[in-house]
């Protein structure tokens, strides 16, 4: 049988991920987000869609919704903007759960766990968040909980690793890459740096396996992450004889600034990846290939 899924965030790069997976699905969606009309653009009819202004105005009626999928969360640096973006996730939580939704899947992170782990982290881990944004997700966890038991709604949080995508500039990989086409080489400040990276593409594909499966069966909590993580060394090694396979050139690693510091993003998935038989597909080696190919054709 379909479901009806209500997405937050949709404009966002892991919504906007899903809505691109979903098109080939018996889903119905309604996309929430402030850019509807651009999605409108890029998906036409396949899908309904709602403006946030809309949705806090009229509220929506979600007695015929299966999955609340929510993906928004504020990223603001400034602290009145953050405080708007939590207070909306409270409004969608209530608004969906008192509504009558059939269940709700929280999107939560990796850095709710200790930033300085030496292993990857399970959904045993202790919690241990360093920061706003890690705070802000961890609450948003418990507030879930909360109102889910008040109300009997299944639900679960999924602790997602740091995503990685072809246009998400943030990330040190797409960095590296940059650098190598643009300086010809590749700065490290290395110390005991470990990313366990995740392609928004295999995220968007566990959400569908998740919102498709029985929701009665999920547990509280999933960890869905990659299934190896890399250092930062050797994700600059990696830039580097990317960028050489497809330019001809050689180039320079220059390793500075070495530091004592330790960090590590990795999970262990293996709860999610039993349950739902999903495994990543996009290795870091295919998504490096893919975006130097991206950037040099920009170049042309």
């Amino acid at each position: 049988m379909s479901k009806t899924i209500f997405l937050t965030g949709a404009g966002g790069m892991l919504g906007r991920e899903f809505l691109r997976l979903a098109v080939v699905s018996d889903l119905r969606i309604i996309a929430l987000s402030s850019q509807s009309s651009s999605l409108e653009q890029e998906f036409g009819n396949r899908y309904e869609y709602l403006q946030s202004e809309d949705f806090l105005r009229n509220g929506y009626d979600f007695s015929d919704i299966d999955v609340l999928l929510h993906c928004a969360f504020p990223r603001n640096n400034d602290s009145v903007g953050f405080a708007k973006g939590l207070d909306f996730q409270k409004y969608v939580f209530e608004t969906a759960i008192n509504g009558g939704v059939g269940a709700v899947a929280n999107i939560s992170s990796q850095s709710v766990y200790d930033s300085k782990r030496t292993a990857p982290a399970d959904e045993n881990t202790q919690v241990s968040p360093e920061n706003r944004y890690a705070v802000s997700k961890y609450m948003s966890e418990q507030l879930l909980e909360v109102l889910c038991h008040e109300k009997n709604v299944p639900f679960t949080n999924l602790r997602m690793a740091s995503l990685i995508g072809l246009d998400f500039h943030v990330r040190i990989i797409n960095r590296f890459v940059k650098n190598a086409i643009e300086k010809g080489e590749i700065s490290v400040n290395a110390g005991y740096q470990s990313f366990g990276f995740l392609d928004v593409r295999d995220a968007a594909v566990a959400l569908l396996c998740l919102a498709s499966a029985d929701c009665e069966k999920w547990e509280k909590i999933y960890n869905i992450g990659a299934e190896r993580e890399w250092g930062i060394v050797e994700l600059a090694e990696l830039a580097k004889n990317t960028v050489e396979t497809y330019t001809g050139s050689k180039l320079s690693v220059l390793e500075i600034n070495s530091s004592e510091d330790r960090l590590c993003s990795a999970l262990d998935s293996t709860r999610f990846m039993s349950q739902f038989s999903w495994k990543p597909e996009i290795s870091m080696e295919k998504f490096t290939q893919e975006l130097v190919e991206m950037l040099l054709s920009a170049q042309k």
